[in-house]
């Protein structure tokens, strides 16, 4: 069968929907979770202890299958327009077995 980025894009969306249904089941009861434009699953963590025990039950999870951290860096939310924190920490996750991202995001003082 010959695939084409349509087919492609199509098979990656339907990943990354499971994966969402997932993070909503299981992580997302008491924690904000959204979809960004890019249909990538971005879920806040409630503090910076519960960000990181996110990425270790993410990496456990065999319905994610996280197993890289691609990037962690920080942003300025002077503006408060994510919340009360001054700054955004963000997790960027990676799975190399079903090419999905998902990132952990959570505010921190």
């Amino acid at each position: 069968m010959k695939t084409n980025s349509f087919s492609t894009n199509a098979a990656f969306l339907e990943t990354q929907k499971a994966v969402f249904t997932r993070l909503t089941e299981k992580y997302a009861t008491d924690r904000k979770l959204e979809m960004d434009k890019l249909s990538e699953p971005v879920l806040w963590a409630k503090n910076p202890e519960d960000a990181k025990m996110l990425v270790k039950m993410m990496t456990l999870d065999e319905n994610i299958k996280i197993d890289f951290l691609s990037d962690l860096t920080a942003y300025d939310n002077q503006d408060g327009e994510d919340g009360e924190g001054r700054f955004v920490m963000v997790y960027q996750l990676y799975s190399t077995v079903l090419h999905i991202r998902v990132r952990i995001t959570c505010l921190v003082g």
